[in-house]
């Protein structure tokens, strides 16, 4: 991270910061530093609520019975077509892997059900790899007929996505009815609160020293 090098180099000069002030600076900014960094590590996603809020131009939709021939992932928790959708990972509770073919994506959104009118927890989790890179989740509505979404947008590139149902879905398989994978990097990626912080208590130093100066 160069930023906070770069402000710890220009106000370790004498013309600006002297003495025990410098050394309390320094030690601000290295915690500064230590939150973006921190920041840095995960991605930076935004919940989509509908398959509306995709940005990308390059999406690919499997639908119904698709989802099982689909070429655009693959999954090791198996697949099973239905008349309504397709079970991925139709035998097991656990969560459900999808690898993309060959490319990476920003955006994803699926169609899942719940075939028990039970209220749980459901996460989609992205993955650059084994990376986990970050996850967002929804709470089922108990209706059995009425199928949900969820969905994201990552700042971050990922190449695979994990759906699991929680606590309260007991032996529930993962029902899902469509996938849509978004490619385009549409992302805004949002600056660290860290640094906004930062840059107003720059500022009120600087008037501070001025102060200082003048009287």
């Amino acid at each position: 991270m160069e930023i906070p090098k770069l402000f710890i180099q220009l106000f370790s000069r004498q013309a600006f910061i002297e003495g025990s002030t410098r050394r309390h600076l320094i030690a601000a900014l290295t915690v500064i530093s230590m939150l973006v960094v921190t920041g840095s590590v995960n991605a930076a996603v935004v919940q989509y609520t509908d398959y509306s809020d995709f940005l990308s131009t390059t999406i690919t939709s499997d639908v119904g019975r698709g989802i099982c021939t689909s070429g655009n992932f693959t999954t090791n928790a198996g697949c099973s077509g239905t008349n309504a959708g397709s079970e991925v990972g139709a035998n097991t509770p656990n969560p459900t892997p999808m690898t993309f073919s060959g490319f990476s994506a920003f955006e994803i959104g699926m169609t899942f059900g719940n075939d028990e009118n039970s209220i749980f927890d459901v996460t989609l989790s992205i993955f650059d790899n084994a990376t986990l890179l970050d996850s967002v989740l929804v709470t089922t509505n108990g209706n059995d007929i009425s199928d949900q979404f969820i969905g994201l947008v990552s700042d971050l590139a990922f190449n695979s996505v994990s759906l699991a149902y929680g606590t309260g879905s007991g032996t529930l398989a993962h029902f899902i009815t469509r996938i849509d994978i978004g490619y385009d990097d549409v992302s805004v990626v949002p600056v660290p609160a860290a640094v906004w912080l930062f840059g107003t208590a720059l500022i009120g130093f600087f008037g501070y020293s001025r102060r200082r100066k003048i009287n």
